[in-house]
């Protein structure tokens, strides 16, 4: 595992030939990025704060404000 990410492949990028990547489509960095954006948007539902994390925040904007 020491050189594992040098083996790593992050999965928006695409290290294909520029032929190969015509051939599959040729979508652009910034479309792929922006369907993940919108997929990730579409789909998270992110945990509830516990009690103490929500206490918490309530302190913080207690002293801000």
């Amino acid at each position: 595992l020491k050189r594992f990410r040098d083996f790593w492949v992050p999965g928006l990028l695409d290290r294909k030939r520029r032929e190969q990547w015509l051939a599959a489509g040729g979508l652009p960095l910034d479309r792929r990025l922006n369907a993940r954006v919108l997929e990730i948007l579409k789909e998270h539902r992110p945990k509830p704060l516990n009690q103490g994390q929500a206490q918490g925040i309530q302190e913080v904007l207690a002293r801000a404000g």
